[in-house]
């Protein structure tokens, strides 16, 4: 999932390239920056029974152009 301050967006694949996800996200037309994280959450084999976990990406930044 994608991760915007407090809000969460899921991913999904992609239906014509493999191993692709993706998403949309509403960005408001006056932004001109986002910054967004990724989280994933997965299920690893354990004694006695598997678990789950999740691990969040290192912060990334989006710049928003003008189209001018």
């Amino acid at each position: 999932m994608v991760v915007i301050g407090f809000d969460t967006y899921p991913m999904l694949p992609a239906p014509v390239i493999k191993n692709r996800w993706e998403t949309l996200v509403p960005i408001a037309a006056t932004n001109k920056v986002v910054n967004y994280r990724f989280k994933v959450d997965y299920e690893y084999n354990s004694i006695p029974i598997p678990r789950m976990s999740s691990k969040m990406s290192t912060p990334y930044q989006l710049h928003i152009q003008d189209g001018k």
